[in-house]
């Protein structure tokens, strides 16, 4: 079990949202909060430790009270950027990780992804059916990996979690509060059911 006062959250928020046509997702309201709001409003209340990594829209971002770390790569390399750039502002020795698109986030994600009784540097959320590689816990001792990963343009964030042998935390009895907003239309399918 890893105590909550060693670990910092981050949620990401610094994808191009290409789907989204260029909006910022974290931004887009559903059922009158932006999607980022929801995130947070579902992560455990003793997880004070909170960033956003976010790289446009940072005074919007900034107002919601929580630092806003930038990719310390520039380019937009996608969410491994975001992970790694965190990890140099962050002491603490576990970062928790999750996108800025799942708004029914599971209410005891915090309390799951810490009680698992493993020894590895890595852990991903699993549905029952799937991984959700943007759904992590990584250990600051990664972070050399992380940089190596970026310079060698290995930007997927599964192929990381593979590399290091993660393992998945079962959330199987919740597969529907992994489901993510990428495009018009699944947000207004979910606008309808929250």
């Amino acid at each position: 079990m890893i105590e909550i006062e060693n670990i910092a959250v981050v949620v990401l928020a610094g994808g191009k949202a290409s789907r989204m046509g260029g909006q910022n997702k974290g931004l887009i309201k559903l059922a009158g909060k932006t999607l980022i709001e929801h995130v947070m409003d579902r992560l455990d209340p003793q997880l004070t430790n909170r960033f956003i990594s976010a790289n446009e829209a940072i005074p919007q971002y900034e107002s919601l009270g929580y630092p806003v770390v930038t990719d310390a790569i520039p380019g937009q390399l996608g969410p491994l950027t975001g992970i790694y750039s965190t990890m140099q502002v962050t002491k603490k020795d576990w970062l928790l990780v999750v996108p800025c698109d799942v708004p029914l986030l599971p209410l005891n994600y915090v309390e799951r992804m810490l009680n698992h009784g493993g020894s590895v540097k890595a852990y991903v959320a699993f549905d029952g059916e799937r991984q959700h590689s943007g759904c992590c816990l990584l250990h600051h001792s990664l972070q050399t990996d992380l940089q190596q990963a970026l310079e060698n343009n290995h930007l997927a964030v599964h192929h990381f979690l593979t590399e290091h042998d993660a393992q998945q935390i079962d959330f199987s009895d919740q597969p529907q509060a992994f489901i993510n907003i990428n495009t018009p239309e699944q947000l207004e399918a979910l606008q309808e059911n929250v």
